[in-house]
């Protein structure tokens, strides 16, 4: 089964052609959004969007602002790539700092950067899970308390 990766970007043209990239991967299955609102109920119902790809300048919203809303409105949320063409230093470091995971320009787009972005990122939330997981594990079966941090003492077996 495909990968199933949200695309949001104001140019429906542009989204076309981030979406055949996807096709030709033959891995990657695009579903297009074209407002904030839409990508927000998409992801609201659809447990299957493994990554997020929005571009910058949504016409009224900024990626930026909903990268924000996405990373504050889920408890586990998708991991997000920003493509843009009107991008700078500035604007990355400022997704960077709200938790996106990549950030690739439109400027001259090299397919295959886009796809290990978007494979990078999603690999990054497996691992990152894995070791969540682990850590719950161990912390379960540590004789600590995991409140308080003081020793919990061995659980008697009736004799």
């Amino acid at each position: 089964m495909a990968t199933r990766v949200a695309v949001i970007d104001d140019d429906p043209l542009y989204m076309e052609f981030v979406a055949s990239l996807f096709t030709n991967e033959g891995s990657l299955h695009a579903v297009k959004t074209s407002t904030s609102d839409e990508l927000m109920a998409l992801l609201k119902v659809d447990p299957s969007i493994e990554c997020v790809v929005l571009d910058y300048d949504l016409g009224i919203d900024t990626g930026l602002a909903l990268g924000k809303a996405i990373k504050d409105g889920f408890e586990d949320p998708p991991p997000i790539i920003m493509l843009t063409g009107q991008g700078s230093e500035r604007t990355a470091v400022k997704a960077f700092r709200i938790g996106f995971s990549d950030y690739v320009s439109k400027r001259n787009l090299d397919r295959s950067e886009l796809i290990r972005a978007i494979q990078g990122a999603i690999a990054r939330r497996k691992e990152d899970r894995l070791r969540l997981a682990e850590t719950d594990k161990l912390r379960s079966n540590a004789r600590f308390d995991s409140l308080t941090g003081l020793h919990r003492p061995a659980m008697s077996r009736p004799g």
